[in-house]
């Protein structure tokens, strides 16, 4: 071989060697692997000088070709693996240790906490009568129902506490509850009922459950069927008819019965009765001309 050619050769495996350096440093890019391939540059240097020396020797047409393309090829590979590690992203830095504070800025680094979907408790509003809201005892415990009201996952903020009149009396307390809820109609309100003995039992209030929608249509049928003067008369249009759970404030059921019934005088005509229905299994019924 001669050395034109050896020259050739040896210019050609260092340019492959810097290739491979190049790529392996961008899929891995760390200190120790550009430590490693540094040497390379070293080699390309080589590359040059014997490129140059072999141009001293006796010059002929086939002679220039080879050994000026042993240097272009040199020169581009050193100058492309250079070009590369001068590109090549610098080491990422390790993340700071949460709550530690930077070397740099000497601040202590920002953690991101989930933001809760109730709100912040604040103090509570009792509402009530001059001499209820100056008992302590009374208040107290409110306060204490409060807590237990607040543990109820529809009850998203509790807005104020009352006295609840209607159960409330002399050794015997009773409080009522007005939350925010997830609601967007009728009402985004409603209220949670904790007597003075399941305060003190620890119970945790619920809002008031509605009965099924099947069970309220079915009543509401028979309660029309009742008023009527001729019950067999009574035809129900399930098309014009609808019915609907009004989940808060009270968790009342409404049902809109259409219906047709003969009156005293045997004219079929067309009624529409409104039904409510509270958990409690009350009912109310509103029947009118449609």
């Amino acid at each position: 071989m001669s050395t034109d050619s050896r020259a050739l050769s040896v210019s050609a495996g260092i340019i492959g060697l810097f290739v491979v350096g190049v790529l392996v440093k961008a899929v891995s890019p760390t200190s120790a692997v550009l430590k490693v391939f540094v040497p390379f540059v070293i080699g390309g240097a080589f590359a040059l000088m014997a490129g140059g020396a072999s141009i001293l020797k006796p010059l002929t047409i086939l002679g220039i070709t080879s050994r000026a393309t042993g240097l272009l090829i040199g020169f581009v590979g050193l100058v492309t693996f250079s070009a590369g590690l001068a590109l090549l992203p610098e080491d990422a830095p390790e993340p700071p240790t949460v709550g530690a504070t930077s070397g740099n800025q000497g601040q202590k680094d920002v953690v991101t906490t989930v933001v809760e979907q109730k709100s912040p408790k604040k103090d509570l509003m009792f509402l009530g009568s001059k001499a209820e809201r100056r008992d302590k005892r009374l208040r107290s415990l409110a306060e204490e129902g409060a807590e237990l009201a607040r543990q109820n996952r529809e009850c998203l903020e509790l807005e104020y506490a009352a006295v609840d009149p209607e159960v409330s009396r002399p050794g015997h307390s009773a409080f009522y509850y007005n939350c925010r809820v997830k609601a967007t109609a009728p009402s985004d309100r409603a209220n949670l009922f904790l007597t003075g003995d399941e305060i003190k039992s620890g119970v945790i209030p619920q809002f008031p459950k509605p009965i099924p929608e099947s069970t309220a249509w079915d009543w509401c049928v028979e309660y029309v069927r009742r008023q009527a003067t001729f019950p067999s008369s009574v035809d129900v249009s399930v098309w014009h008819s609808s019915q609907e759970t009004i989940r808060y404030p009270y968790g009342n059921v409404r049902i809109n019965l259409a219906f047709t019934a003969k009156n005293a005088l045997g004219a079929e005509l067309p009624y529409m009765a409104r039904c409510i229905i509270t958990p409690a299994g009350k009912i109310e019924v509103n029947i009118s001309p449609r």
